[in-house]
């Protein structure tokens, strides 16, 4: 927009000194009507000929607290505010819109003088908004009950192009109505000087792509409710410094591909309220509860690098095809 019009001179007598205010104007059903400059119309309240309507006045410049190529700052007056206009040397043709100012139609967003330490930033929805209907950035700074509020009527978009750091003093609360997505482009740590307790009121999913290492200072704990199923692809190792208890309600099994190997440094019991049964192919050995232990197979050797004793305190039978004696 260019101003390089000669000056003209003017009859003192339509200098138009000082400020004046008047109402923004624009057509009926409008909320904000502005042009591609940011201008705006408006009517004086000495006009009495002339109605409310877009073509109250010219297209009238309104000063912004910054204004640059492209960037600054921007707060259109909207229709039905009330404006100060001064003009520029004085000339009736040069308006321009250098302030906002609040009327008996049009009060502050909080009452006063009650609010006296509150300012705000605080904006309307359009159209049709109501009073509830904002964008707001409040400051209170009342001795002892400072408080700063940033509030979005609906979406809310923080863009920080390098590092953000955020330094909480006391608690913190965050409250998500619905989903929340944290998406971490390389690594995370996180710290919690004391407890942390997760509660998830349904299902949990986690997702390592590879290696995990978990620590516990203490005791650990799980409880499953139901069922528990853990599938590892290649070895699994287990470390137990002392005693290893575990107990099964009902039927326990376990299944190995290949070799099975015990070994206990000093006793091995196993104690079974029925039987005990060891299987190999055709060969088995039975122990039952009532004292009978059952040998099978088809050949059955008994050696000895020493003595062998058979003892029993009624008779032994053997049977036999054949009975060989040394």
């Amino acid at each position: 927009m260019s101003h390089s019009a000669p000056n003209r001179a003017l009859p003192t007598s339509l200098w138009l000194l000082g400020c004046q205010t008047a109402t923004v104007v624009g057509p009926a059903g409008e909320e904000v009507w502005i042009d591609k400059y940011g201008r705006i119309k408006v009517h004086f309240h000495w006009d009495r000929i002339g109605k409310k309507s877009e073509n109250a006045s010219c297209w009238i410049r309104v000063s912004q607290n910054w204004a640059g190529g492209g960037w600054g700052a921007v707060f259109h007056p909207r229709i039905g505010q009330e404006v100060v206009v001064q003009f520029l040397e004085g000339d009736p043709d040069r308006p321009v819109v250098i302030g906002r100012v609040y009327n008996e139609d049009r009060m502050p967003p909080y009452e006063l003088p009650a609010n006296g330490t509150v300012s705000t930033i605080k904006t309307r929805s359009t159209p049709g908004g109501q009073a509830a209907n904002c964008n707001e950035i409040r400051f209170e700074d009342k001795k002892g009950e400072e408080d700063l509020l940033f509030h979005a009527e609906k979406n809310q978009t923080i863009e920080v192009e390098k590092d953000e750091s955020h330094t909480v003093g006391n608690d913190r609360i965050k409250d998500i109505k619905n989903n929340e997505t944290t998406t971490i482009g390389n690594d995370r740590t996180e710290n919690v000087g004391n407890d942390e307790k997760v509660d998830i009121a349904k299902n949990r999913s986690h997702t390592i792509g590879e290696n995990e290492t978990q620590s516990v200072g203490k005791n650990r704990s799980t409880s499953v409710s139901k069922n528990d199923s853990t599938s590892i692809g290649e070895n699994s190792s287990c470390d137990i410094g002392k005693n290893m208890t575990l107990d099964v309600g009902e039927n326990h099994s376990i299944s190995v591909g290949k070799d099975g190997v015990t070994k206990v440094g000093k006793n091995f019991t196993v104690d079974a309220a029925d039987a005990i049964q060891l299987k190999c192919g055709k060969a088995s050995i039975t122990l039952k509860k009532d004292g009978t232990i059952l040998l099978e197979g088809k050949d059955i050797q008994v050696k000895g690098s020493g003595k062998i004793n058979v003892k029993a305190s009624k008779d032994i039978i053997m049977k036999g095809k054949k009975i060989a004696q040394n």
